[in-house]
C-alpha cells in the first residue's frame, strides 16, 4: 500500500473512530430526546474528524503550519463573493422545496448559525483536510462521489437513535441527496477559496438552514439538489483543466 493511501486510511480510522465513540454513547445513553447527554456527546462527536486531521496534520508539520493552513482567509475577494451567492442560493433553494418548521421564523438560520458550528460545521476542520489527500488520486468530482459514501456512512450510528429523524430507509435516501450536494458545493468553496473556516461556515449554515425548512423527499428536493450538484460539479471540472483558477492550498506531502 502506498504511503499517502495509507495516510489517507489512518485518518478515516481516526475519524470514525473517535466520532463513533460518542455517537454509539448517544445510542446506548441517550434513549430520549430530552436526554442531557446529546449535547455533550453530539459536539465531541462533530470535533472528531477534526481531531483526527490534526493527529495526522502534527507528523508532517508544526503545530503553527498547521494553524497557518488552516485558519487561512488570504485569497481573492471575488472567490469570497461566490460563498456569500452560495449561502443565498442555499437559503432560497432550501425555503422553496423544503417544509417549514412549524413556529420558526425566516431568519431562524441567522440565530441557529453559531450554534450549528457545534453541531456539524466543526466537521469540516477534518473533511477539508481530508479533501485534497483523495484529489492526489483522483479527480475531484470522482473524490466528491466518493467522499459523500464516507460521511453517509461516517453518520451511521445516528440511524441507530430512537429519537434522530434519521430512522429509516426513506430518511436514509434525504441524507444522502443532502450530503452529495453539499460535497460538492464544500468541495468548490474550498477548491476556490483555500479557507476551511470558510467551509466551516457553510457547513454551519447549511445546518441551520435545515433545520428550519426540512428537505422532502418530493420531485422538488430532488431537482433542488441535483442543479447545486450539478453546478459544483462543472466548476470542479473547470478547476481540473484550469480554466478557473483555484486557490493555494499547500498539500501534506
Amino acid at each position: 500500500m502506498k504511503t499517502d493511501t495509507k495516510y489517507t486510511i489512518q485518518f478515516l480510522v481516526l475519524a470514525f473512530g473517535i466520532s463513533w465513540v460518542f455517537m454509539f454513547g448517544l445510542v446506548f445513553f441517550s434513549p430520549t430526546a430530552d436526554s442531557p447527554l446529546i449535547l455533550p456527546l453530539s459536539t465531541l462527536a462533530v470535533f472528531g474528524p477534526g481531531i483526527a486531521a490534526l493527529i495526522m496534520s502534527l507528523k508532517k508539520m508544526s503545530f503553527k503550519e498547521y494553524l497557518k493552513n488552516t485558519f487561512t482567509f488570504k485569497q481573492r475577494f471575488f472567490y469570497y463573493a461566490v460563498f456569500v451567492i452560495w449561502a443565498v442560493w442555499r437559503y432560497f433553494i432550501c425555503m422553496v422545496i423544503g417544509v417549514r418548521v412549524e413556529g420558526s421564523s425566516l431568519i431562524l438560520p441567522l440565530l441557529l448559525l453559531p450554534m450549528c458550528i457545534l453541531a456539524g460545521g466543526a466537521e469540516e476542520f477534518g473533511w477539508r483536510f481530508l479533501q485534497p489527500q483523495m484529489e492526489k488520486k483522483m479527480h475531484s468530482v470522482i473524490a466528491v462521489l466518493i467522499f459523500t459514501v464516507i460521511w453517509v456512512a461516517w453518520h451511521f450510528p445516528f440511524w441507530l437513535v430512537p429519537w434522530d429523524w434519521r430512522n429509516s430507509v426513506f430518511d436514509l435516501f434525504i441524507m444522502f441527496g443532502i450530503c452529495m450536494t453539499s460535497a460538492f458545493s464544500f468541495a468548490v468553496i474550498y477548491k476556490l477559496t483555500g479557507s476551511v473556516l470558510l467551509c466551516v461556515l457553510a457547513h454551519s449554515w447549511a445546518n441551520a438552514i435545515t433545520n428550519t425548512f426540512m428537505p422532502t423527499g418530493d420531485i422538488n428536493t430532488i431537482i433542488g439538489f441535483l442543479i447545486e450538484s450539478i453546478i459544483g460539479m462543472i466548476i470542479l471540472i473547470l478547476c481540473e483543466k484550469g480554466i478557473i483558477k483555484p486557490a493555494k492550498v499547500k498539500s501534506i506531502e
